[in-house]
């Protein structure tokens, strides 16, 4: 008798201890546009944030209900959006020593003003003593207008 008592408490024991030992997981998704990648962490495990990187844009961060967010705790499922600003350049131009400078965002097509100077005609825009007739952003640069007597 004092057997069977003893195999049901060794039993009632191990059952005890293997349910204890058992923690929550639950998903976590990040995702970044049409991209996601899904982690399992445990509960009250804090999650670590990657930071990423992509031409043309500041990374501000991981969103959480409309936050960006810097630690989170897991507590259940829960999904983090990647937070990204298109950069944006001042770009100058520079006619006949008159600087006019306009702001354009990465990956925009220059709009050249127009440059106009008395007793010359416009020749066109240079960048680095290279004539340019068009320019997508990607920094900031200045363009000057170049003239031809009249």
């Amino acid at each position: 008798m004092k057997r069977i008592f003893l195999i049901i408490f060794i039993l009632l024991l191990c059952s005890l201890v293997s349910c204890k030992g058992k923690a929550k997981e639950y998903k976590v998704t990040f995702k970044n546009g049409e991209q996601q990648e899904i982690v399992k962490y445990k509960e009250n495990e804090h999650v670590e944030f990657e930071t990423l990187t992509q031409e043309g844009y500041q990374f501000n961060g991981w969103m959480l209900d409309g936050q960006v967010v810097n630690e989170h705790v897991v507590t259940s499922d829960v999904t983090f959006i990647a937070s990204f600003t298109k950069l944006k350049f001042n770009i100058s131009f520079d006619i006949d020593g008159q600087i006019q400078t306009k702001e354009f965002e990465y990956g925009d097509s220059v709009v050249f003003p127009n440059a106009e100077k008395e007793g010359y005609t416009f020749s066109g825009w240079t960048l680095n003593g290279e004539t340019v007739e068009s320019y997508i952003i990607k920094e900031e640069v200045t363009f000057v207008a170049t003239f031809a007597e009249v």
